[in-house]
C-alpha cells in the first residue's frame, strides 16, 4: 500500500486487518493511483528540470548572441560614421558642385562648392535650383528623365558671366528603381577662355603662315621656270618638287586650321545659294579621278535624278563632300569598291552616304572620331598623310547647317552593287543636310578651295 494512503488509513481504522475485502480491494486501487501519480509526477519534475535547464542555456546563448551583435552594430556604426565622414570630406574637396537629391528632388546632401558657383543654397530643392538656373536650362524636367528612364544626362548653359556644365545622374536601388540623383556643375568658364585664347591663337598663327607659304610656292613656280634648258634641271627640279609638296602640305594644314578656329570661335559664315547638289559631287569625284585610277578602285554612283536643287552655302557644301569622298578614296586599299548614293529624305532632307569596303574605324576608336587632331591606329600605322582636322571639322558645319552626320563600321557593302568583296571592315558615312539653308552673314566664309584641305 502506498506510504501516504496507508497513514491515513491507520488513522481512520483501528484494526486494518478487519477490514472487509471490498474495502482492501477499494484501498488497492487508490494505491495504485497513487503510484500512478508519483510516477507521473517524477516525469514532470524531470521535465520541468529539463526544459528549465534548456531554457537557461537558450537563455545564455541569446545573452551571448546580443552581445556579439551589440558589438557588430557598433563595429558596423563606426564604420559607416567613418565612411560617410570620408564621404562628406570628399564632397566638400571637390571642384565641383555637388548634391544627392531623394526621388522627389529635395537635397539629402550637398557641397559648399555648389553654393559658391551657383550663389544659391545647397538646401534647396530641384526646382528651387531650376528657378535660380532661369530659362537656359529645365532641370526639373532633366531630374524627372534621369530617374524615370534611369540615364545620365548633362547639358552646359551660360549663367551669368559663367559657363556651366551640369550633369543629372539617377541613384539606382535595383535596375527597375531610382531612389534619387545625383546633380553636379561644374564650372568651365577658365576652360572655355584658354580654349578660346588657343583658337584664337592657332588663328593668328595661321594667318601670318599663309603669306610666307604663298611666297614660297610662287618662288619656286618662278624658279621652275628659270629652270628651262639648264644643265641641272633634272636634279634641281627634283628637289623644287620635294619643296614644293612639303609647302602644299603645311598650306593644307593652315587652311584646316584656320577653318577649325573659325569654327570654334563662331565665325563661320553661311551665304546660301542655289546648287545642284549632284553636279557638287560630280566636281570633287573628277579631282579624285587620278587616284582612283591609281589605286584601281571600283566605284559606283546612284544618285536620284529628281533631287530638287538645293539652297546652300557653296563652300561648306563642297567641303563636306569633298572630305568624305577623300577619307573614303584614300583609306580603301587598292583594288576597293566604294558606293555612293544620293537620295531625297523626310523632311526636306537630303540622304548623301559613301559605303566603302576600306580600313574602317576601329572599336575603340569610334567615340573619338570626330574630336580635333585624332587618328586611329590602324590608319596611322600605314603612313597615311592626314591632319586629324577633318572629320571634326565636317561635323561641326554639317550641325551648323542644321544636319546629322553619323558612321557605321564594320559596314556591309550592299549585294549585287560589285562582282567582289574585298576583306577589309568597311565604313559608311551617312550625311543628312536640308535642301534650304539658313543664312549667317556676320562670320567668315570657310575656304574649301583646295583639295587636300581636308584630309584627316
Amino acid at each position: 500500500m502506498h506510504r501516504i494512503l496507508k497513514r491515513q488509513v491507520e488513522r481512520t481504522f483501528e484494526d486494518v486487518s478487519k477490514l472487509t475485502p471490498e474495502v482492501k480491494s477499494l484501498l488497492d486501487l487508490v494505491s495504485n493511483t497513487y503510484d500512478h501519480f508519483d510516477e507521473d509526477r517524477k516525469l514532470l519534475d524531470r521535465s520541468l528540470s529539463l526544459s528549465s535547464q534548456e531554457f537557461l542555456e537558450k537563455s545564455k546563448n541569446l545573452v551571448e548572441a546580443k552581445t556579439k551583435i551589440e558589438e557588430i552594430v557598433h563595429e558596423r556604426t563606426q564604420e559607416l560614421r567613418k565612411t560617410q565622414a570620408r564621404l562628406i570630406a570628399s564632397i566638400e574637396s571637390l571642384s565641383l558642385g555637388f548634391l544627392i537629391l531623394d526621388e522627389k528632388g529635395k537635397v539629402f546632401l550637398g557641397n559648399r562648392m555648389f553654393n559658391e558657383i551657383l550663389g544659391v543654397s545647397a538646401d534647396n530643392s530641384v526646382e528651387q535650383i531650376d528657378d535660380q538656373l532661369g530659362d537656359k536650362i529645365n532641370l526639373k524636367s532633366m531630374f524627372d528623365d534621369a530617374i524615370t528612364n534611369r540615364k545620365t544626362l548633362s547639358a552646359k548653359i551660360p549663367y551669368g558671366q559663367k559657363s556651366l556644365t551640369v550633369f543629372v545622374s539617377p541613384i539606382a536601388l535595383n535596375p527597375a528603381k531610382s531612389i534619387g540623383a545625383v546633380l553636379v556643375i561644374e564650372d568651365i568658364t577658365k576652360e572655355q577662355q584658354i580654349d578660346r585664347a588657343k583658337t584664337e591663337f592657332v588663328s593668328m598663327a595661321s594667318h601670318q603662315l599663309r603669306t610666307p607659304l604663298t611666297i614660297v610656292k610662287w618662288h619656286i613656280e618662278a624658279m621652275r621656270l628659270k629652270l628651262l634648258n639648264h644643265p641641272y634641271e633634272r636634279v634641281i627640279k627634283k628637289n623644287l618638287d620635294h619643296i614644293d609638296e612639303g609647302t602644299k602640305r603645311m598650306i593644307a594644314l593652315v587652311k584646316a586650321l584656320l577653318n577649325a578656329s573659325r569654327v570654334e570661335l563662331g565665325k563661320m559664315s553661311v551665304i546660301p545659294e542655289p546648287l545642284d547638289f549632284l553636279e557638287q559631287c560630280k566636281n570633287v569625284m573628277e579631282e579624285l579621278t587620278e587616284e582612283i585610277k591609281v589605286k584601281n578602285l571600283h566605284v559606283v554612283e546612284t544618285f536620284d535624278p529628281n533631287l530638287p536643287e538645293m539652297t546652300a552655302d557653296q563652300n561648306i557644301l563642297t567641303m563636306i563632300i569633298q572630305n568624305l569622298l577623300t577619307n573614303s578614296v584614300k583609306y580603301t586599299p587598292p583594288d576597293g569598291n566604294i558606293l555612293i548614293t544620293a537620295n531625297l529624305a523626310e523632311n526636306n532632307m537630303i540622304l548623301f552616304k559613301i559605303t566603302d569596303s576600306g580600313y574602317g574605324i576601329p572599336k575603340e576608336a569610334q567615340n573619338k572620331i570626330y574630336t580635333k587632331l585624332f587618328r586611329a591606329d590602324n590608319v596611322k600605322l600605314l603612313k597615311l598623310g592626314g591632319t586629324g582636322l577633318g572629320l571634326y571639322i565636317t561635323k561641326a558645319i554639317v550641325e551648323a547647317a542644321g544636319g546629322k552626320i553619323w558612321f557605321e563600321s564594320p559596314a556591309a557593302m550592299p549585294a549585287g552593287v560589285f562582282n567582289t568583296t574585298p576583306e577589309q571592315p568597311g565604313t559608311a558615312f551617312s550625311v543628312l543636310l536640308p535642301i534650304k539653308w539658313k543664312p549667317k552673314e556676320e562670320g567668315v566664309s570657310l575656304t574649301a578651295d583646295d583639295s587636300d584641305l581636308l584630309y584627316t
